[in-house]
């Protein structure tokens, strides 16, 4: 009975806290381009020669204003060949071994110009994505960019994913603007040279392998920066979901691994609520069907609001025809996936720490 009742209040707490961000999901205007002549771009690619191409007919356009930083992770394709001949005034960092992070690090410390733009190679911005999100730069340290889920397979497997990215894009962009920011993606950001500078006094991330974008973005709350969201489409990137489970597990359970890591409470206070939510969805079904029944219409109508919402704002609503079968899946999805990351994270201690051994 008890249990039955805290499941209960938790579920409430949850759907009370969605319909709260829900309130901060707002249509906008988009803005009058800025000038890009003060921005650097830093680009990290490995293996993309398919896809560099297009981005770089696309960055031709701010070829004379704006400076351009790529970093090459370990490529074997000739992607760094494809740069220096489609546009040779970029700077390209082919140290090996280099790595992801200590390329971004070199990347940004020979940045010349006011602004840093982060963008990843594998992406797909609107036209005018970055005079978008200069603008929005203005009068903030920290902007945060639309990263809009697309998939060239239509299947089931790909459409719940972006679906999925969707409710990340719209905790994202809620939580930013309700001044709380829980997370951002280094594949479309923009931030003050100034602010990375201060952020290496502050961010203890040195042991993971990645995390620079929302470590970045927790150094500038914990600086008291300014931090805004884009939030609108002609500042978005769009980006390809994982097309195989693999490759999905790897990169979910590479974000719940940094979760731990964060200075602040309340990213953790949501990372816990959201698991739990979704844990005793499944505990609800062992105790009985008419609680399940309820703790699930909670979820659903609640996670509906959010999505239903940020669909429509971004024009995606075609992800939301498969939104009942995977609000069925997804409590399982979340748990297994925690459940895997806390398994590595003590393995991992156990390797490391001789009180183990």
């Amino acid at each position: 009975m008890l249990l039955s009742i805290f499941i209960l209040i938790l579920s409430l707490a949850y759907g009370m806290s969605i319909i709260y961000g829900a309130s901060f999901i707002r249509s906008h205007k988009a803005k009058a381009e800025s000038s890009v002549a003060d921005v650097s771009l830093v680009i990290v690619f490995r293996n993309e020669a398919e896809n560099l191409p297009s981005l770089l007919a696309l960055l031709h356009k701010y070829a004379d204003d704006c400076e351009f930083v790529f970093v090459d992770d370990g490529s074997t394709d000739g992607g760094g060949e494809l740069i220096e001949k489609h546009l040779p005034s970029a700077i390209l960092l082919t140290q090996k071994p280099l790595g992801k992070k200590v390329g971004l690090r070199k990347a940004m410390e020979i940045c010349s110009k006011k602004f840093i733009a982060t963008l990843d190679a594998d992406v797909t911005p609107t036209p005018g994505w970055l005079g978008q999100m200069r603008a929005y730069a203005e009068n903030a340290d920290y902007v945060a960019g639309p990263v809009l889920p697309q998939s060239s397979k239509e299947s089931f497997f790909s459409l719940m994913l972006s679906l999925e990215w969707l409710s990340l894009q719209a905790m994202t962009e809620a939580s930013i603007h309700a001044h709380y920011p829980l997370m951002s993606n280094g594949a479309n950001s923009i931030f003050t040279k100034d602010l990375w500078e201060q952020a290496q006094l502050v961010r203890k991330d040195e042991a993971l392998a990645s995390g620079d974008d929302v470590f970045l973005l927790e150094a500038a709350v914990l600086l008291d920066k300014r931090v805004r969201h884009a939030s609108v489409r002609e500042a978005a990137v769009f980006t390809e979901v994982p097309q195989s489970l693999q490759a999905l597990w790897r990169q979910r359970s590479r974000w719940a691994s940094k979760t731990p890591s964060y200075q602040r409470l309340f990213p953790k206070i949501i990372a816990f609520l959201v698991f739990s939510v979704c844990l005793m969805q499944i505990l609800a079904w062992a105790i009985s069907v008419k609680l399940w029944l309820m703790v699930w219409m909670i979820k659903l109508f609640t996670d509906y609001a959010v999505l239903n919402k940020i669909s429509k704002k971004y024009h995606q609503s075609q992800f939301m025809r498969y939104y009942l079968i995977t609000a069925l899946i997804y409590p399982l999805y979340v748990c297994l996936i925690a459940f895997d990351t806390i398994l590595r994270i003590f393995t991992k201690s156990k390797s490391t720490n001789p009180h183990w051994k």
